[in-house]
Order: structure tokens, then C-alpha cells, then sequence
């Protein structure tokens, strides 16, 4: 039985799909199965909107390939961390400090023809932005840097951002984050469009260090090593109760507005998110075995929020991020704007208490979390 709880709509221009290139829309369509009939107008006009943006795409291609080929990553800065575990609030109190490139809203959405057609999207994207985030109700502005792996799912099939609209395939996107694990074609494929959109974007921030957050990318942080070994990397961890329950929330919010497809049923869907939670971690606490001095900052969430302030400092000195006390006042005015911000509270049935305790015994125990303990 499906218990997803969705409302009978589907925004239609604002939807990702619009924004997604026409071959990877196509593609991306030859996959999957159960596209509802109320989405069929949606799928048109992405189609559509795929249609009309093909030669700004190709254009775009044409202009910005030699300028790209020649432009280097050099020391990329990873904010870590599963979904809902503070990965945003690190994001972009670091965003602050003017020294990092990023992928604001208008370079993500128009990614593909930004060069092109830049000049038209912005203030069209500065339109269509929320307040706030419909997740979580953090303040949405245009200086404010987006999940790279928005714009990835412009111009890749396989990105997982597709599971927003998408969610039936759940667990085959995710699969395909996990880099290592895939047939060696296809993540190199992967890795190279990756790279390829990493050095759109430094070109795009005027050849300043990216500072970029994809919560997948936690999952596959060894890959990212090995491409980029000069990179830092900032993970931020976080009560897994609070983790689980607020990242169905996300899904819950995203796959009203977007879904194409019927919802999973609510129960095998929480057990897909835990298992993922589980396959990432492994993953990552592997990555920490081997992982160079100077390489990693961990912060703790519940401490973080708190006061920041001594965790950046300490951040910025050991990892070697640049000059603290000239991003200070950045940082302080982001944190003032935030003051009465208010999170989201939820309620935590038994039955998912239990799906958390009997699955992530090894995260409780690694980061010192008390089973029972919700925060």
C-alpha cells in the first residue's frame, strides 16, 4: 500500500527536468517505468524546454570547451555529511568568505547555456526562488551556494538527483554514486563529466577554490581523493535519529512538488534510506583508516550549531582554508541573519526507532551517540 503522503500536482517549468538537457532527458525517460498520467504534461514541456535549448546547449559547448579543457581544480574544499546532518549551515557560512567559488542558483539552474544565456536566466531564477527551502526552511538566496549535484544532473543520467522525480529508482541511483563500485567505463564516464563540470564552475568563479557540497559525495570520498589529492574535506555528523527522520521529510517535500512516478511504499522506502545510510558510512569511516594527516575536520552538529565560531577558526588552521580572521565578519553577519531560525520538530515512531537502532549500532558507537537518545 502506498502511504506517501503527496499532493495531486506537479510544478511544470520550475521543474528540474526543464533545465535538463535533451539527450539526458531522453535517456533518462528510456529508463524508467510507472510515469503517472499526470506528469505526461511535465514530461512534454521538459521535453520541450529541451528542444528549444538544444543549440544554446551545443553553443555553449563549442564556446566554453578550450577555455575548460585548460582550466584546473585545484584544491576543491568537500563539505561532508548525509543529508540533514548540517551539511547546508556549513555550506554556506563558508560561502561567506569571498575567497571560494561556488555554484550559486543562476550558474546551477542554466548550467548547460550559462555562457549563452546567462543574462536571461538570472533574473528569471531570482523570480522563481523561494524564500526558504521547503525541507527545512533555511533562507534561499541568490549569493547562496546549491548542491553540485543539481547542476551534474543536467548533463548526466545517471546523477542521483533524479531520485527527487524519479523515486521507483531509488536505489539504482544511488548505486551509481558509489563511484568505486561500479564497472571501471562507467565511472570513469562518471568521474570525467564530474571534473569536466567542476572546471565549468572554477572558470565561472573566476579561478577562486570551489567550495562544493554534494552529501553523496560522502559515499565516495576516496574516489574523490584520488582525483583531487590536494582537496580538504569538512564532514559534519550528526544524531542519527534526527538524520533518518528529517531526510524523509526531505523526500517527502521534493517528491511532492516533483515526482513523475506513484510513491514507494513509506516502509520500503525507510529502509532504503537507512541501508544507504549504512553502505555511505562504511564507506567513509574505510576512508578515514587511510586518510592523510591534514586531510579531514570533523564537526559534531549538536555542538556546532551551538557556536560555530571556534569550530571554523579550528577548520580554517588545519586545514589550511586561507586567512579566518579576513572571513570572520562574513561569517558573523551570515550567523546573525540566522537568529531566529527555527528547526524543524518531528515525531519518531517506535517502528523506525527500531529500523535506526538495529542497523547503525556501528555509527551510534563510532561518534559516541547513546541508543534512545534523540536530540
Amino acid at each position: 500500500m502506498k502511504v506517501m503522503n503527496t499532493e495531486d500536482h506537479l510544478v511544470v517549468l520550475s521543474h528540474p527536468l526543464c533545465i535538463t538537457r535533451l539527450d539526458v532527458i531522453i535517456k533518462t525517460l528510456r529508463k524508467e517505468k510507472n510515469i503517472e498520467a499526470k506528469a505526461i504534461p511535465q514530461i512534454l514541456a521538459a521535453l520541450g524546454m529541451g528542444v528549444v535549448t538544444a543549440l544554446p546547449t551545443a553553443v555553449e559547448y563549442v564556446l566554453c570547451y578550450n577555455r575548460i579543457k585548460k582550466e584546473k581544480v585545484t584544491a576543491p574544499v568537500f563539505v561532508m555529511g548525509h543529508w540533514r546532518s548540517g551539511t547546508t549551515l556549513v555550506q554556506y557560512l563558508l560561502s561567506r568568505d569571498k575567497n571560494f567559488g561556488n555554484f550559486d542558483p543562476a550558474f546551477n539552474f542554466a548550467f548547460n547555456y550559462y555562457n549563452v544565456l546567462g543574462w536571461l536566466f538570472r533574473p528569471l531564477v531570482k523570480g522563481q526562488l523561494s524564500e526558504t527551502r521547503p525541507q527545512d526552511n533555511m533562507r534561499f538566496e541568490m549569493d547562496l551556494p546549491l548542491e553540485e549535484y543539481m547542476a551534474f544532473a543536467k548533463i548526466e543520467a545517471d546523477s542521483l538527483y533524479a531520485v527527487n522525480y524519479f523515486p521507483q529508482s531509488f536505489n539504482r541511483y544511488m548505486n551509481n554514486s558509489y563511484w568505486q563500485d561500479l564497472p571501471a567505463k562507467k565511472a570513469e564516464k562518471l568521474k570525467k563529466k564530474y571534473d569536466r563540470m567542476l572546471r565549468k564552475c572554477s572558470e565561472y568563479s573566476n579561478h577562486k577554490r570551489l567550495l562544493l557540497k554534494s552529501p553523496d559525495n560522502t559515499g565516495r570520498i576516496s574516489v574523490l581523493h584520488e582525483m583531487y589529492p590536494d582537496a580538504k574535506f569538512i564532514n559534519i555528523y550528526r544524531n542519527p535519529y534526527t538524520v533518518i527522520r528529517s531526510t524523509l521529510h526531505m523526500y517527502d517535500s521534493t517528491m511532492d512538488m516533483w515526482t513523475t512516478q506513484p510513491l514507494p511504499d513509506r516502509g520500503d522506502f525507510e529502509d532504503w534510506v537507512i541501508d544507504n545510510f549504512v553502505r555511505m558510512y562504511r564507506n567513509y569511516f574505510a576512508f578515514l583508516q587511510t586518510a592523510p594527516e591534514g586531510c579531514i575536520y570533523e564537526i559534531r552538529f549538536e555542538d556546532f550549531e551551538k557556536d560555530p565560531f571556534p569550530y571554523l577558526k579550528e577548520a580554517y588552521e588545519k586545514l589550511d582554508l586561507g586567512d579566518y580572521e579576513a572571513a570572520k565578519a562574513g561569517f558573523e553577519e551570515y550567523w546573525q541573519q540566522e537568529a531566529d531560525y527555527k528547526k524543524n520538530t518531528f515525531e519518531y515512531p517506535e517502528h523506525l526507532k527500531k529500523k535506526i537502532e538495529d542497523k547503525l549500532g556501528f555509527y551510534f558507537e563510532h561518534y559516541g551517540y547513546g541508543i534512545g537518545e534523540i536530540q
